[in-house]
């Protein structure tokens, strides 16, 4: 740090330009510089934990579950610091800190610092330690850059700040004028990102998941969204590939593993795996389907059962179940000595995984499910013949609501206690069904008549609603959407000016009757 040294600034005044001055106070907030002299720094103190870690001194943490082991973490200028809590080694961290203050001339922020311990440590110990450190015990340190920190399992008051954040967000949307289409799109963008960060860090509670989803739902209607359990599966699922492809991960995964581990397949290439303990195979090992391996077997290896481009499984020592030796024979034996054996994506032909295509292969695997009757049919499966259409949301959404008997027409609007009359506002002949204002009206049967699209025979007219649908869009599929969306739109019109004129007029009698 002697080496580095401020620099004259000078101040501009009416174009003059004034003496220089140097700043007494060091670098900055904001100056370029700052932060690369800041890691310098904490590299030293990194570099005086590690120390203390090969030597023995420091014991670190070990996270269950794994071999990983941690001491300490950094991350811009917060620390994270992990110990044995006795006397002993924090006596060890307060030291190495303190000669590390010793030397950069930075301090430690006692105020701002937090210690947290297992449950099983007792009060007088925490006490003890506070004593030592300076620095007081805390159940829940609170969040760190807008992520929970906590010691024990994830539980539903812990993540409730997802929920209350998605709630207050459709809450200030109550008075935008948008219609349901509009809402729903608005929605696709933002809600789903909103808990994107928290999500591909942790597994969020079921509980959390479900919540969210019900807020939109309850407010917007949840069409098109995705879920939020699936969101975090396939966000984590991009954690699960990198600790696949060999990167270290300090953060449990495992629920997520469970979960995803089935869209992988091994890819071999130069058969170096061990045909016994790797999971080339499946998501499995074969040496656990077999008693016992054989002495003369413990060292083979995939390519080792390869001759040719053939199976040669008669020369194992070791039996292999008939089942398992017909899933080999099945799996194609040609190597290629320039490529290694790796684990790839099953779901996407460059074999990468991505948090978009993790998400699509749960929606498959979920419709699947429900074809074999492993699970109940998903309500939207009846419905992609609306939504693989390349047309405006609004008109696929239109169509969607009359599927369902949720146009706002005469007869359910009466239904509902919100008209006087069901009949068409039309021809005011007929209860204003969906069918009717859509198809059997005299005025839609004008429309489709001269797009030439209503048969005149009587199918037209027994037709069910959705299979009518199909067929007009089967025939001329632009012109039909368009032919409906102009019915509702002239309907919608009509019923607003009826409107307005009846205000009018109350409020002309409304002014002679004052008069």
């Amino acid at each position: 740090m002697f080496c580095i040294t401020s620099t004259i600034r000078s101040v501009l005044w009416n174009g003059d330009k004034l003496l220089g001055f140097k700043p007494k106070r060091g670098l900055r907030q904001g100056d370029p510089l700052s932060p690369y002299l800041f890691f310098l720094c904490m590299e030293r103190l990194s570099s005086l934990i590690s120390s203390a870690v090969q030597d023995g001194r420091w014991k670190p943490v070990t996270v269950r579950g794994s071999n990983l082991k941690l001491s300490h973490l950094l991350f811009a200028d917060d620390l994270l610091l992990f110990i044995r809590a006795n006397v002993e080694q924090v006596t060890l961290a307060k030291d190495i800190l303190a000669s590390f203050c010793k030397a950069s001339g930075l301090r430690v922020n006692e105020g701002k610092s937090r210690a947290m311990g297992q449950k099983n440590l007792s009060q007088v110990m925490k006490s003890r330690l506070s004593d030592l450190t300076g620095i007081s015990f805390s159940s829940n340190i609170g969040k760190y850059l807008g992520f929970p920190i906590f010691s024990t399992r994830a539980t539903i008051r812990d993540f409730q700040f997802l929920v209350d954040r998605v709630n207050s967000r459709v809450a200030s949307w109550k008075h935008h004028l948008l219609n349901r289409a509009g809402k729903t799109t608005l929605a696709q963008s933002v809600l789903s990102s909103m808990s994107t960060y928290c999500m591909q860090h942790a597994w969020i509670p079921t509980g959390v998941c479900d919540d969210i989803d019900a807020a939109i739902r309850r407010k917007l209607g949840g069409l098109g969204l995705r879920k939020a359990r699936d969101h975090v599966t396939a966000l984590l699922g991009e954690n699960v590939w990198q600790v696949i492809n060999g990167e270290r991960k300090p953060w449990a995964i495992q629920k997520a593993r469970d979960v995803i581990i089935e869209g992988f397949s091994y890819k071999l290439g130069n058969g170096s795996s061990s045909f016994w303990y790797d999971e080339w195979l499946g998501n499995y090992k074969i040496c656990d389907l077999v008693p016992a391996v054989d002495i003369h077997d413990l060292q083979l290896g995939v390519r080792d059962v390869i001759i040719g481009d053939a199976w040669n499984l008669d020369n194992l020592y070791t039996s292999l179940p008939s089942a398992v030796s017909e899933e080999i024979v099945k799996r194609e034996s040609f190597l290629s000595a320039d490529v290694p054996d790796c684990m790839v994506w099953s779901f996407d032909s460059s074999g990468v995984y991505s948090a978009s295509s993790g998400y699509h292969w749960l929606i498959h695997q979920r419709r699947v499910q429900a074809a074999d009757g492993l699970l109940p049919p998903p309500n939207a499966a009846g419905w992609q013949w609306i939504w693989r259409l390349k047309r405006p949301y609004k008109i696929l959404f239109l169509i969607w609501l009359g599927c369902h008997n949720a146009l706002p027409v005469n007869h359910l609007r009466f239904s509902r206690h919100m008209a006087a009359l069901p009949v068409c506002s039309r021809c005011n002949l007929y209860p204003e069904t969906v069918m009717h204002c859509l198809r059997d009206c005299w005025f839609a049967r004008r429309v489709w008549l001269h797009l030439g699209l209503s048969p005149r025979h009587d199918s037209f007219s027994m037709l069910a609603l959705c299979d009518w649908l199909k067929q007009v869009l089967g025939e001329a599929e632009a012109t039909s959407l368009a032919a409906i969306w102009e019915i509702w739109q002239r309907r919608t019109w009509r019923c607003l000016i009826k409107l307005c004129c009846r205000r009018t007029a109350s409020y002309r009698t409304f002014l002679s009757s004052s008069d």
